[in-house]
């Protein structure tokens, strides 16, 4: 069916004045005109105006329920239906309008908490953010603190070591005028070696004098010792590493020795203050690469030219490296402390220790290093009793490494020097000069490339050459 015309509340309001005025026929024609509005009504407008419609009807209705009006009953039911139907047409709006508005109040509720949450989570945040900034605060002050502690360690560090040093060269200023005697009294006795040969040499007076270099060589050590020992263990690892680095790549070649060389300098001097620590981690590494070249003439000669490279701008070096080589055998003094004894390995660090002396004497390494020195130590050497087989295999590695140099200074003197050797050293040494009664014979005897009463030139000698003038 088609749906009902619009309802205007003004003809709506006329037509019912005059349908429900109060000459109306009967309430079963007032009945009868209600079902057939609300029939038609199909909209939210058509429902309020029978409402009105309703409401007109029962102001107007004059009729008095009473016997007179036997439909007042009739009457009476279908408002009651009416009014029943149109609560049933307004319930579901009205609960639906509830729900809105209840849904609208949870909304403004959850709007409320999100707004409190949004408060609250800003302030968290710049709670946190406060504590991250408390906590770089705290941190960076820390590290100020840490660092403001390492170098007043470093200060007092550095301190200690001047003190200990002032207290070394005080105590090595009451050795000095002794070492100066000592000193005088060697070249005398050169002066008498080079005029008396064999007979010199049977004359020197062996160990004696070496007791007051043995001394002075062990005072400054301990001082070094204590320097060292002072110093925070993180500090002296890395003074160690960066000397190390260098004393790693000593080569038998004369450019990567000057490279080394320079190289070594330029740590040496960075803080004078730690130089006698740097210069013990100097020769430790000298001394570390000296055990694993054994037997190599080259070797020894490389690191010696190391050495006197940076002797000559830190002459101190040179000192260090006789003190490290005395604490290592004191023969090379010579001196025989009652302490010392050598086993088999302890033969051939002596042999070695003797073969870097000898190297370092060929160069002239300033201030314990020379040919007067080296031709010194090996007449010490053959007065003594050959009491050790060790002894035997020093004075071979004194003469293979510089006999060709003593050869070539002292001649004659040399050669009568290496004739007592043969006769009146190795008879006595038994089977320990086993060696040197080899060298020996091929001295005096020769070869097939090699003419009698001569001594070779080691290759590794032509490194002289870096510091020819």
């Amino acid at each position: 069916s088609a749906p009902p015309a619009p309802f205007s509340p003004s003809s709506s309001s006329s037509s019912s004045s005059a349908a429900f005025a109060p000459d109306a026929d009967d309430a079963g024609d007032l009945h009868d005109h209600l079902r057939s509005v609300h029939t038609r009504a199909a909209n939210n407008e058509t429902r309020r105006a029978l409402a009105d419609l309703v409401l007109a009807a029962s102001a107007a209705d004059p009729l008095p329920r009473s016997a007179s009006c036997p439909n007042t009953a009739s009457l009476d039911l279908l408002q009651a239906e009416v009014q029943k139907r149109l609560d049933s047409r307004y319930s579901p709006l009205q609960q639906a309008s509830d729900g809105i508005e209840q849904r609208i109040a949870r909304l403004k509720k959850m709007r409320e908490e999100s707004f409190k949450r949004i408060v609250q989570i800003e302030q968290e945040v710049k709670q946190e953010e406060a504590e991250r900034t408390r906590a770089r605060e705290e941190e960076q002050r820390r590290a100020v603190e840490e660092a403001e502690k390492r170098r007043r360690e470093e200060e007092e560090a550095r301190a200690r070591t001047a003190e200990q040093q002032e207290q070394a060269r005080k105590e090595n200023q009451q050795q000095q005028e002794q070492q100066e005697q000592q000193k005088q009294q060697q070249q005398q006795q050169q002066k008498k070696q080079q005029g008396g040969g064999s007979s010199s040499a049977s004359s020197t007076s062996g160990w004696a004098g070496g007791k007051e270099w043995y001394r002075a060589s062990a005072q400054r050590m301990k001082a070094t010792m204590k320097a060292k020992e002072a110093l925070e263990e993180r500090h002296a690892t890395e003074l160690e590493r960066d000397i190390n680095q260098w004393t790693n790549r000593i080569a038998c070649n004369a450019d990567t020795l000057k490279r080394v060389g320079t190289k070594m300098v330029e740590e040496l001097k960075k803080d004078q203050g730690l130089l006698p620590v740097r210069l013990f981690y100097l020769t430790e590494g000298i001394l570390d690469q000296m055990e694993q070249m054994k037997g190599s003439e080259e070797a020894y000669f490389a690191l010696a030219a190391v050495v006197k490279i940076v002797a000559m701008a830190v002459p101190e070096v040179g000192e260090m490296m006789f003190d490290r080589l005395t604490e290592i055998c004191p023969w090379v003094v010579p001196y025989q402390t009652p302490k010392f004894q050598i086993d088999q390995e302890g033969q051939a660090e002596c042999e070695q220790a003797f073969a870097l002396h000898a190297a370092l004497c060929v160069l002239e390494v300033p201030p314990y290093f020379s040919l007067e020195r080296g031709w010194s130590l090996l007449a010490r050497l053959v007065n003594q009793k050959p009491s050790h087989a060790a002894l035997a295999g020093c004075i071979k590695e004194v003469i293979e490494i510089a006999g060709h140099c003593l050869l070539a200074r002292y001649g004659r003197q040399f050669r009568k020097l290496l004739m007592y050797i043969a006769q009146q050293f190795v008879p006595h040494a038994g089977e320990s000069a086993t060696v040197l009664e080899s060298q020996m014979h091929l001295y005096f005897k020769g070869s097939k490339d090699r003419a009698p009463g001569t001594i070779p030139a080691p290759k590794s000698i032509a490194i002289r050459n870096l510091f020819a003038r």
